[in-house]
């Protein structure tokens, strides 16, 4: 007799400390789940990029989109300096590195954009991103007539067997989807007739509009944007689309 298939869950696909992290949190929420990571974080091909554009200090502020941005810094490296940062997480990691956080968004790299350009004139941004980063949180800036310099301060490795990973946990209850990256990933790992499900299949929420973007297709259900990026928001989000009609 073959082994049961294992219970629905939610299927949390992320960077390996994200997808972790969240999925923890799920679970402490009441919530079944597991983490899928997609890829790992590595050190940027050129280390040294991201500390020479700090010490430019060429810039206003800041953009931290996220903590893996932060990682490969050496200490105190962001002594004295300004940043806005995406997510309490990413603001805590900062501070330990002495920068000198003035906005913390709950809600994603454009929303606090979208309330940097609000509540000042343009300025100038150094923007810390990762090596494949797809963030419209610049794109916004960029767009209020703010300058906006990239420093890459991080890569992702994807995973091998991303596809065998998804097969063995079964069909999950609910996708939780950390980035775009991570969406294009589940799309390769799945097949487009399966990513995004069809109607009927499970619901995906989304960290950020971007990552939205990343997850729609014509004809499939809307992903649902969590209400911010901690763990309080995705499963608010997780508690609306797992609610049975």
């Amino acid at each position: 007799m073959s082994p049961a298939p294992p219970a629905p869950r939610v299927v949390v696909v992320a960077t390996e400390e994200a997808a972790s992290r969240w999925a923890r949190g799920i679970r402490d929420g009441g919530v079944p789940a597991v983490a899928c990571p997609w890829s790992t974080v590595a050190e940027p091909l050129d280390p040294l990029a991201a500390s020479v554009a700090l010490a430019r200090r060429d810039f206003d502020l800041v953009f931290l989109t996220s903590a893996r941005a932060l990682r490969f810094l050496a200490p105190g490296s962001g002594t004295g300096l300004r940043a806005a940062a995406v997510g309490e997480r990413t603001a805590r990691e900062a501070r330990r590195q002495g920068f000198l956080v003035e906005a913390t968004g709950r809600g994603g790299a454009e929303a606090l954009a979208k309330r940097l350009v609000r509540g000042s004139p343009p300025r100038r941004a150094l923007w810390l991103r990762g090596e494949t980063a797809l963030e419209t949180g610049a794109e916004a800036l960029l767009a209020a007539g703010w300058a906006v310099f990239e420093a890459v301060s991080y890569r992702t490795v994807e995973v091998p067997a991303l596809s065998e990973a998804l097969a063995r946990l079964g069909t999950p209850s609910a996708y939780v989807v950390g980035s775009p990256a991570a969406a294009r990933a589940l799309g390769r790992a799945l097949g487009p007739d399966a990513f995004p499900p069809p109607a009927g299949g499970p619901p995906v929420v989304v960290v950020g509009e971007s990552t939205a973007l990343a997850a729609r297709a014509p004809g499939r259900p809307e992903p649902v944007v969590a209400g911010s990026v901690e763990v309080d928001g995705i499963l608010g989000a997780l508690r609306r689309v797992l609610v049975a009609p």
